[in-house]
């Protein structure tokens, strides 16, 4: 699991994450076990470092009784405060964070065919958003609404054509794949780097 599905802990609260809560709680009964948190999307916000106890960053032996008084200091201070917070734990081991080079990387793009019931499939529901558009905002004219509304339209539709472009019909066949990565792997030191547009993928 990636310890970023705990980023939503809230200490001493009710209404934070189960999954947060059960991260600490796991950490707390096993007190001699080394803890590792891996996520590529780690700290996205301050406040999402409450399950991080065993940075040593807050509770016994720091200057910091918990998490909030470490978050108020750390909010207060603004981003400097933050930049030299990495800073140190990068130089005390605590934080490493890594990226893949591009050097000798080769980049083969495969287009997906379409078949005609596919390209209709994809027109109509181009049609269908575009038809709905034109009613809010029509609606809109009439009722004086606010902007938030086209926001979460375009929200809204952003996410249905992600998940189309993601439908097995409008992706590129398994065994056209696997079919590449075979080639690739019979080249000396390659290895195959398949991208994805979400950590859930």
């Amino acid at each position: 699991m990636q310890c970023h599905k705990a980023k939503n802990f809230k200490e001493g609260a009710d209404q934070g994450s189960k999954v947060g809560a059960a991260v600490v709680e796991l950490q707390k009964a096993l007190p001699r076990a080394r803890v590792l948190y891996c996520s590529a999307t780690g700290v996205t916000d301050l406040e999402n470092m409450a399950y991080m106890e065993r940075l040593g960053l807050w509770g016994p032996g720091t200057q910091f009784d918990s998490f909030t008084d470490f978050f108020a200091e750390m909010k207060n201070r603004g981003v400097g405060a933050l930049e030299m917070l990495a800073i140190e734990m990068k130089a005390s081991g605590g934080y490493v964070s890594r990226a893949l080079g591009f050097k000798s990387a080769e980049f083969d793009v495969l287009e997906a065919e379409l078949s005609n019931t596919d390209k209709t499939c994809y027109d109509n529901a181009a049609a269908f958003w575009d038809e709905v558009r034109k009613q809010l905002q029509i609606a809109m004219s009439e009722t004086q609404g606010g902007g938030m509304v086209m926001r979460s339209y375009w929200s809204a539709h952003q996410r249905f054509f992600k998940q189309v472009r993601h439908c097995t019909t409008f992706a590129i066949p398994g065994s056209t794949v696997v079919f590449h990565i075979a080639g690739a792997m019979t080249c000396t030191h390659a290895f195959v780097c398949l991208p994805v547009s979400s950590v859930f993928q």
